[in-house]
């Protein structure tokens, strides 16, 4: 059987040559079909591993690399779990979706209604404040100087 190959151009409506190919194979067969007529919404099932808990129903994801498959997943969370936060601590914010794309991963979060933050700018202590149970009914304890987490906030590895 010869293989159909069509020039790009040539391909019109269609998304790819095999549906060209299989458009042009039912049209010559007389069968009847619609291309792309109906647009059907469907729910992923699936299971999400969110990185970090800080509270109840609030989860911070940490990417390094936003993937496509990222994006959707995440976007798709968020419409099937409403009371549950997630939110994004990316490596770089200003880096782009993609090597064409202008959107930088800062900008698609803040589209997809999501809070964001630079890892560049250290550890986003705000979202514990923020966010955590002890927050809301302790005031925030003092660390003792000269541990670990003192030494970051002084060379800006945490910004409080």
């Amino acid at each position: 059987m010869a293989r159909f190959r069509a020039k790009k151009s040539r391909r019109g409506k269609y998304k790819s040559r095999l549906e060209l190919y299989f458009a042009t194979l039912a049209e010559k067969a007389n069968l009847p079909f619609q291309y792309e007529p109906d647009r059907i919404p469907y729910t992923r099932p699936s299971n999400s591993v969110p990185d970090w808990k800080i509270a109840d129903g609030i989860y911070i994801e940490t990417k390094g690399y936003l993937a496509p498959s990222n994006r959707a997943n995440l976007i798709a969370f968020k419409e099937q779990h409403p009371k549950i936060k997630i939110l994004l601590a990316f490596g770089n914010a200003e880096n782009k979706l993609n090597s064409k794309s202008k959107t930088t991963y800062a900008q698609w979060a803040e589209k997809a209604g999501f809070e964001w933050w630079d890892m560049r700018n250290g550890l986003p202590v705000h979202w514990w404040e923020k966010y955590s149970d002890n927050s809301k009914n302790k005031k925030r304890r003092r660390r003792k100087s000269g541990s670990y987490l003192d030494a970051l906030t002084r060379t800006g590895g945490i910004s409080d």
